[in-house]
């Protein structure tokens, strides 16, 4: 088992980040990690990800990655700025490449099972399903009752209140945007973040926990 995966079952969740700018890329780490989420994607559609990457990193306890990789050079960027994955929204052979030469944790999107299961030979760590919003849940059991082996994490469109769904179906872990809205990491509105962290960590604590069978 990739260390990532064994990582990710314990987390449960990654916090997505999706905007125009981090205020505060070290106290936004530090509220993450105290509320219980120290699993972070900060992705490339960011303007100057990486310095907040390298800023996040630094935090300690913080499990940083980049998201929305789309080359092998965004790849070699990543690592060097303290990154310790990199997800995708769909295959891409060069970035696989890259992640097997520097030893990077790779998580893949796909979406129908074939995508998944191809994914998952690539020799990826998890595989991304994605956008889970109009699949569901039951989607996600559904592909895992023939598949049991596979790290599936969902993402796109998952709430605080709907996360623990996909945990009971069955995924290793859950990548939630709405634990940091774009207007409070652009506003440092680190009390937003704590409130909407500690919500989700309660919520999977009392209805998925880890280690907990599988719906």
């Amino acid at each position: 088992m990739s260390w990532l995966r064994s990582h990710l079952e314990q987390a449960r969740v990654i916090a997505v980040l999706r905007c125009d700018h981090v205020a505060d890329a070290v106290g936004l780490a530090q509220t993450l990690v105290n509320a219980g989420v120290p699993t972070i994607e900060l992705t490339f559609t960011i303007p100057d990800v990486l310095r907040s990457v390298e800023a996040a990193a630094g935090v300690p306890g913080a499990v940083v990655g980049v998201g929305s990789v789309a080359t092998g050079d965004q790849v070699r960027a990543a690592q060097s700025a303290g990154a310790r994955f990199v997800v995708t929204p769909a295959r891409r052979p060069e970035v696989e490449a890259v992640c097997r030469e520097i030893g990077m944790a790779y998580v893949p999107g796909a979406m129908t099972p074939s995508e998944i299961d191809d994914a998952d030979r690539s020799g990826a760590d998890c595989v991304k399903v994605f956008p889970i919003r109009p699949l569901g849940a039951r989607y996600l059991a559904d592909v895992l009752a023939p598949m049991p082996h596979l790290a599936l994490v969902p993402s796109g469109g998952i709430g605080l209140d709907d996360a623990a769904d996909y945990l009971i179906a069955g995924a290793v872990a859950v990548g939630v945007g709405a634990i940091t809205p774009a207007q409070a990491v652009e506003q440092n509105d680190l009390a937003t973040v704590a409130r909407r962290a500690a919500s989700i960590v309660g919520s999977i604590r009392e209805r998925a926990p880890a280690g907990g069978a599988r719906g």
